[in-house]
């Protein structure tokens, strides 16, 4: 766009001039006949290059408002405009000044429309609207890779958040199906305990509570666990917390096929925990009747307890607590022992000595009554459960605790011939595993097994 401002010296107007241009951008360059040329032409630098101008003045770039011509001679008629673009053919306009003052001026006489200009070529123009455009481009396209970007991760954070929330309903809902409710109510039922859910109460202890857990990530049954949590009354005891810190010990230096494994222990806001081995099964006390088992059984039973036994004594660890009920055997027939070093200190068939308890009366030898544990209790109390599986009884039985004591400190083993004639060729092996002083049983349980074997 061109304007030429009118003002009027002697003999001579400036023209005001409005001048469109499509493409816009040109230059207008006004004719000046009788100008000397210059070999520094300005205007020369908005022209082709192999476009020569005549001499005259470059007014300024059109479409841009007035462009005001140099003083013309009132008689001048007719005046040439050059329009010059970078990538345009120059356009020469021959203007008619009489005509166009008649009209009162402004728009040439177009009437405003925009005169058109001719790319040099194809490239011409390709340059001149990337020049037009292509910062705004260049916006756009990067507006639109960061949306590229953008959207989707955003749309895969929406997804992810969706999903996690269906999961967490799923999981909820699963883990409503898993969760057995305590009679008690027991606040640790549903929560969390490392990583590990705690879904129902499976044993109970005057020490210590087993649970039944799954790993919280994926709830799944067959990865079921046996969490052994201590009472929390009894965190406040420096001996029992020993004692139970004592027995994780314990798990960890053992690893027999024929004991439970621990996967991991520790505490957790006050609680002392151990993650064991889940033992789907009963204890060894469903297999004792009234009438006894056949002795090839009582064998096959006892055998696995008496090497694991026996490996542990080689580690430095007597159990001190053997019993029926220490021990499980799995669905498929697998023998388990457990709770090693266990102490239970409110149950009434305990015996207690400065503080600590020794084991279950029924199965204890005379030197741990003593508070003397020695590696060969663990052979008399496995010598009782033999007895116990062979006959269906214990060797010495009392209602009483104090009385059973006495019986396993002074009474003589009562004669197994007598009972049961039709296993008297037990007799010896079970008199030696169940004497009165550790020294005079069988060295190891190595050799107590050797010889019942030998007898089966």
């Amino acid at each position: 766009m061109l304007v030429v401002l009118l003002t009027v010296p002697a003999l001579a107007k400036k023209e005001a001039m409005l001048v469109h241009t499509d493409p816009s951008g040109a230059y207008v360059y006004m004719v000046v006949h009788g100008k000397p040329a210059s070999q520094n032409n300005p205007a020369q630098a908005f022209a082709p290059a192999d476009y020569k101008l005549p001499p005259g003045d470059l007014l300024g770039p059109a479409d841009s408002g007035p462009l005001v011509t140099r003083d013309l001679p009132a008689e001048q008629t007719e005046t040439t405009l050059i329009l010059l673009h970078k990538y345009c053919q120059p356009e020469v306009i021959r203007v008619d000044l009489k005509a166009w003052r008649s009209g009162g001026g402004n728009a040439l006489p177009q009437g405003g429309g925009a005169y058109k200009l001719h790319y040099l070529n194809r490239t011409a123009a390709w340059r001149d609207f990337m020049a037009r455009r292509g910062p705004l481009l260049l916006l756009l396209g990067l507006t639109a890779t960061g949306l590229a970007f953008t959207v989707p991760t955003y749309l895969d954070r929406l997804r992810q958040r969706e999903e996690a929330a269906r999961a967490a309903a799923r999981k909820a809902s699963l883990l409503t199906g898993l969760v057995v409710p305590s009679a008690n109510q027991d606040p640790l039922i549903g929560t969390l305990l490392d990583n590990y859910r705690i879904l129902q109460l499976i044993g109970l202890g005057g020490m210590a509570r087993v649970y039944r857990a799954v790993p919280d990530e994926t709830l799944d049954e067959k990865q079921a666990v046996a969490i052994k949590i201590m009472n929390a009354e009894m965190g406040n005891n420096p001996e029992l917390v020993h004692r139970f810190n004592f027995e994780r010990k314990v798990y960890e230096e053992l690893n027999h096929p024929h004991i439970v494994k621990v996967v991991i222990s520790g505490e957790q806001s006050g609680h002392y925990y151990m993650v064991m081995e889940l033992i789907r099964g009963q204890s060894l006390r469903a297999e004792i009747n009234q009438e006894g088992i056949p002795p090839k059984k009582m064998l096959r039973l006892m055998k696995p307890i008496f090497e694991a036994v026996h490996y542990a004594h080689q580690k430095g660890v007597v159990h001190r607590d053997l019993k029926p009920e220490n021990v499980m055997q799995t669905q498929d027939g697998q023998i388990k022992v457990m709770d090693f070093g266990l102490a239970r200190a409110t149950d009434a068939s305990k015996v207690t000595a400065t503080g600590t308890v020794l084991g279950t009366p029924a199965y204890m030898s005379p030197e741990q009554i003593n508070n003397l544990p020695h590696p060969a209790s663990d052979q008399y109390s496995l010598g009782v459960m033999c007895w116990e599986m062979l006959t269906g009884r214990r060797p010495f039985e009392d209602e009483n605790p104090v009385t059973l004591i006495v019986k396993h400190l002074s009474e003589p083993v009562p004669s197994l011939a007598r009972l049961r004639p039709d296993l008297e060729k037990f007799a010896k092996v079970l008199e030696r595993m169940l004497a009165k002083k550790p020294e005079e049983r069988y060295r190891d349980l190595d050799l107590a097994l050797k010889a019942l074997e030998h007898l089966v």
